[in-house]
C-alpha cells in the first residue's frame, strides 16, 4: 500500500479521467508507475551502482555469465515484456 500526494491540477486531471472512462483513479496511477519503472528501472539501477563506484559489466560480459552465446538467448527462453517493447521501437 502507498499513499501518494498530488498537487491540485493533476489530481482534478486524475478524477476526470477515471470518471469519464468509468475507471478507479488507482487503475492509473497503477499504470502510470509500471510503464515509468518499465522505460526508467534499468537506467535508475545502473546510474546508482555507477554512483556506488561499482563497476559497470559489458554485454558481453553479460551473456557470459548467463551462459549465453553472444546475441543470442537460449532456444525456448521468452524476452521480457519490457525488452519486448524495445524490439517494438517502443
Amino acid at each position: 500500500m502507498i499513499g501518494v500526494r498530488l498537487d491540485k491540477a493533476t489530481e482534478e486531471r486524475l478524477e476526470r479521467l477515471a470518471r469519464e472512462t468509468h475507471r478507479s483513479k488507482s487503475h492509473y496511477v497503477k499504470e502510470a508507475i509500471a510503464e515509468y519503472l518499465a522505460e526508467k528501472e534499468d537506467a535508475l539501477l545502473a546510474l546508482a551502482r555507477l554512483e556506488k563506484g561499482e563497476k559497470p559489466v559489458s554485454t558481453e560480459e553479460l551473456w557470459k555469465k548467463l551462459g549465453w552465446e553472444e546475441g543470442r538467448a537460449p532456444e525456448g527462453s521468452k524476452p521480457s515484456q519490457r525488452s519486448a517493447g524495445r524490439a517494438k521501437g517502443r
